[in-house]
């Protein structure tokens, strides 16, 4: 912390002038009152971990709301408190303080106490759009629980994530909320233009009133106490400092208000209630008795604001209709996207499970499982109720979600705690699809095709609602029919077959004895690692009978390919002197120089990259050495490589260290090359990046975002000593020139489209790369006059904040050492690269084929009850759940229906075009009706199914959503 007087992250020179203030903010606004109208609102900003951990953090928290719930009974005169806009707080005390509920309930149902409407306050880009969904669920879910009165109007109220997806109004106006206050992202451009108070529309049209904190969300913090943050035990308000406080707030908000209502905010991070406040606008209002001061909370602003017929300007006119990730006041710390990067990938893996298989598994499985039979008075449940497991999984990657957390930027205990959360979820989660596989063996499954042998049975699912190619890996056991004690079979050969024929099977690797070890089941036999080219359903499974033929094994080793490469109908992989050169077959492209790696030094924190300080800008890079390429000789469908990259050890070290890059290079089907890269990084204070050339020059690229496709522009390269009215904001910070992506990115030149799908890296920038050598870069140009998209694979750095950064230059936050943010561990990630003609692979095409590599089939061999007698007729052995026939519509979210016994389905349109189509299932489903985001059933619109399908139509950029019943 600076200075008794600066908080953490302020960012003012003091404590009322904030950066980029200049003359030219007030122009577009009268001039305000000389009086004061404001709604006083307090509050604390309440991060459940940060600089300290959750434990410690939690310990604040129960004796903040022991003295808030005295403060409410004993002071009639606190009208209000918000605590923080997220329930998980009440979790996290009453899992202390049971006794307390009731007291809690009491202040919650009088108004007294604020809560929701989120469960957590999440980071709002580098989770998924149904992740926010099931966020925004939860917390009205708690709010109601908890005695929120009904007509208590809701505030979209997130002040302090790093960036706010233009989606966003779309979000909460599905929920009913018309309002939202934030503290980061509104451009210099923007607010000059709008001011604090400005309506926001999403693409699809949605709007909201949003109030933008200029001076954060503690304008009057700690009114007439010595500072707005710190301890103050002990301290005393002045009344007549509150006055100067509210003048100054008045002098800063007022030329941009657009209301003549303020907004005045009394709390900061982690800071305990003003007990005295209530006092304190009593003297005030003494003292200035043509003051208006209303103790209240958020919603009493924007009724104050209705009240007075601010007509907000919309689209077409001046209104806002993008991300918000401007810095005109805060900065937005946009490097938080490759942040300990290890915690990106573990949520992709774990959301994509949970949305894409578990759900729609669960839901498979209670519509489709017949009751039991028995032969007393008890009959066991058709399907056990996943719902209850589902939702605690979700639970859990939502607790990991609040910005400090998964961003990276805390100390290394809270991320610790989030990585066993984070395996939790997916443990629950995996065992709610074997448990769906169990149930699936109460009848079981068609027999496969005649001549398939004894074996066992593998569940290949699609997580995708259209036809799809997957090349799956999977393990299976053929049990020894002696046991433990037996000898261990020998190599056999495997086939694979399911109802309609035999299916082409390789053996990657055996192993024996081996031991399989699952529920309360374990078995010896050999164990087969297979790989196959599997053709599935949309949004449907396939089984396949893997068996043992007897046929002879082929035992004869390859020999080393002397010139190995990768070719299908589509494409060609090989190594030449230039490096990898991939080419496209049917439009003839080759790009010799396909793939390269290349680390820079960073001498950032974990919210912002930073060049060195004597370093050119861009930064000088060195790019990796391909030491190795051979064929798998387990596979010959792959290609084994590795890279060798001499780096120095740390920043300001004179050792030097040697990252070696291993990578499985395949061809994965018509989408384009697959690599498969890990490393166990051992260099501290760089980044490494993974760039893919483009063939072409070029500022814009198009990545996947919420609920749409997003164009973003590499801006202009900034140094500290361009000119102030160059800066996109207040000169704290400067321009980031990466971007955020969800599952992939492009570029389009000349009508080539070049993309990088992956999975879990969301960070990603355009650059000029030179020509590789073993030095260090020199020209950015020189010698390649081409963009390449790079995707960040690691970024290492080891303070949570520090001062004087080539981006930005305040604090972040604590000065803290975060040595585990080196991410000294197993890194890398997976990533497919492509290109086409758009008369070849079209926007949708390409679309499709990224979200198909970034959400992989999911294959389990199936649960082995021996038992068991098949009760009703055999599942098949294939079946799709469901179909979309449009094929630029998008799946949200397909899930038992929380509150009934259908599912709930939720679409969105990315496209600019309104779409109609039919959507079918083969699921026992008779009725439909349109829903909101709330997934409840409406009887009054049901209308009934078509032979299982109806006609949906989405206007462009629009999310809908149906229950369906039985």
């Amino acid at each position: 912390m600076p200075n008794a007087q600066q908080p953490y992250g302020a960012t003012h020179t003091d404590a009322q002038q904030p950066y980029g203030a200049t003359p030219s903010d007030a122009t577009s606004f009268p001039a305000p009152d000389a009086r004061i109208r404001g709604i006083v609102v307090s509050h604390t900003h309440w991060d459940r971990a940060w600089y300290l951990p959750y434990q410690a953090f939690r310990v604040r928290l129960v004796r903040l709301i022991d003295r808030l719930l005295d403060l409410l009974d004993a002071d009639p005169g606190y009208a209000s408190f918000t605590l923080d806009g997220q329930t998980v707080l009440l979790e996290d005390y009453v899992e202390v303080r049971p006794d307390q509920a009731d007291r809690l309930r009491a202040r919650i149902a009088d108004g007294r106490l604020r809560i929701g409407p989120f469960y957590v306050l999440p980071d709002l880009f580098l989770a998924s759009m149904e992740s926010h969904v099931r966020n925004l669920q939860r917390g009205l879910s708690d709010m109601q629980a908890w005695g929120v009165p009904d007509d208590q109007r809701r505030v979209g109220y997130v002040p302090d994530p790093f960036g706010h997806p233009a989606q966003m109004p779309q979000l909460l106006r599905g929920f009913g909320v018309d309002t939202y206050v934030l503290t980061r992202g509104l451009s210099r451009a923007d607010k000059a233009a709008h001011g604090n108070l400005f309506a926001w529309q999403a693409p699809d049209g949605s709007q909201v009133t949003a109030f933008y904190g200029r001076d954060g969300y503690f304008n009057a913090g700690g009114l007439g106490l010595p500072s707005m943050y710190g301890r103050m035990d002990g301290a005393h308000a002045d009344v007549g400092k509150a006055a100067e406080q509210l003048r100054t707030t008045q002098a800063s908000l007022g030329p941009n208000q657009g209301a003549r209502t303020l907004l005045l905010l009394n709390g900061f991070d982690h800071m305990p209630e003003q007990a005295s406040l209530p006092a304190v606008l009593t003297g005030l209002r003494a003292a200035h008795p043509d003051w208006s001061l209303e103790h209240a909370g958020l919603d009493a602003f924007f009724d104050a604001v209705d009240g007075e017929g601010s007509r907000l300007p919309t689209r077409g006119e001046t209104g806002i209709h993008a991300d918000l990730i401007g810095n005109a006041d805060h900065p937005i710390l946009l490097s938080v996207y490759s942040t300990r990067l290890y915690l990106k990938r573990q949520l992709h893996a774990t959301e994509s499970l949970l949305l894409r298989v578990a759900e729609p598994m669960a839901a498979w499985m209670a519509l489709t499982t017949p009751p039991r039979p028995s032969s007393g008075a008890w009959r066991p449940p058709a399907a056990p109720d996943a719902r209850p497991h589902l939702d605690l999984a979700w639970r859990e990657v939502l607790r990991c979600l609040p910005h400090d957390d998964i961003c990276g930027c805390s100390v290394d205990a809270v991320h610790r705690d989030g990585e066993a959360r984070m395996r939790h979820a997916g443990e629950i989660t995996r065992t709610l699809v074997t448990e769906a596989l169990e149930g699936a063996q109460h009848t079981g499954f068609a027999e496969p095709v005649r001549g398939a042998g004894e074996g066992t049975d593998l569940f290949v699912f699609n997580p995708h609602p259209w036809t799809e190619r997957f090349r799956i890996e999977a393990d299976v056991l053929l049990p020894n029919p002696d046991g433990e004690f037996g000898d261990p079979p020998p190599v056999q050969t495997l086939a694979a077959a399911d109802s309609e024929g035999v299916v082409p099977l390789h053996v990657l690797s055996t192993e024996a004895p081996a031991f399989r070890s699952r529920y309360v089941e374990s078995t010896w036999g050999r164990r087969y690692r297979i790989a196959a080219d599997v053709d599935l359903p949309p949004l449907g499974y396939r089984v396949l009978r893997v068996f043992a033929t007897t046929e002879a094994t082929d035992s004869a080793a390859s020999d080393p390919h002397p010139d190995p490469s990768l070719e299908n109908d589509t494409w060609r992989l090989e190594h030449t002197k230039a490096g990898l050169s991939l080419t496209h077959k049917p439009s003839g492209t080759t790009r010799p120089d396909a793939l390269r790696i290349a680390w820079e030094p960073d001498a950032g924190d974990s919210y912002s990259y930073s060049p060195p300080p004597d370093a050119p800008l861009p930064p000088p890079a060195r790019y990796a050495h391909l030491a190795d390429f051979a064929l798998d000789p387990a596979d010959d469908t792959r290609i084994i490589a590795r890279w060798q990259l001499d780096v120095p050890a740390a920043l300001d070290s004179d050792e030097w260290t040697r990252l070696d890059l291993h990578a499985t290079l395949r061809l994965d089907h018509a989408r384009g090359l697959h690599v498969s890269l890990r490393y166990h990084n051992t260099a501290k204070d760089g980044r490494l990046r993974l760039l893919v050339p483009t063939g072409s020059h070029t500022r814009t690229s198009t990545a996947d975002a919420h609920w749409r496709l997003a164009e973003r522009r590499r801006p202009d390269l900034l140094t500290p000593g361009d000119a102030p009215e160059r800066y996109a904001g207040y000169p704290g910070e400067l321009n980031y020139d990466t971007h955020h992506q969800g599952d992939f990115c492009w570029t389009e030149v000349d009508g080539v489209r070049t993309y990088v799908a992956n999975r879990g890296l969301p960070e990603y920038a355009l650059v000029d790369a030179g020509t590789p050598t073993d030095g260090w870069r020199g020209d950015a140009l020189a010698g390649d006059d081409q963009t390449w998209i790079a995707v960040t694979l690691c970024r290492s750095v080891g303070w949570l904040s520090k001062k004087g950064g080539r981006i930005r230059r305040v604090g972040a936050g604590p000065q803290v050492p975060t040595p585990e943010a080196q991410c000294l561990r197993e890194m890398g990630g997976d990533v497919l690269i492509g290109w086409a003609p758009d008369d070849q692979m079209d926007a949708t095409t390409v679309r499709r084929a990224c979200r198909a590599f970034s959400h992989p089939a999911h294959s389990e061999e199936v649960p082995l009850l021996p038992h068991l007698e098949p009760t009703g007729p055999p599942r098949p052995r294939q079946l799709s759940l469901l179909d979309i026939a449009d094929e630029r519509l998008e799946l949200a979210s397909f899930r038992p229906e929380p509150g009934g016994d259908g599912v709930a389905l939720r679409l969105y349109n990315p496209t600019d075009d309104a779409v109609t189509s039919r959507v079918a299932t083969a699921l026992p489903l008779a009725r439909c009706a349109p829903s909101d985001l709330n997934d409840v059933w409406d009887e009054q619109a049901a209308q009934p199914l078509d032979g299982g399908a109806f006609t949906v139509r989405l206007e462009p950029f629009a999310c809908r959503t149906w229950v369906l019943r039985p």
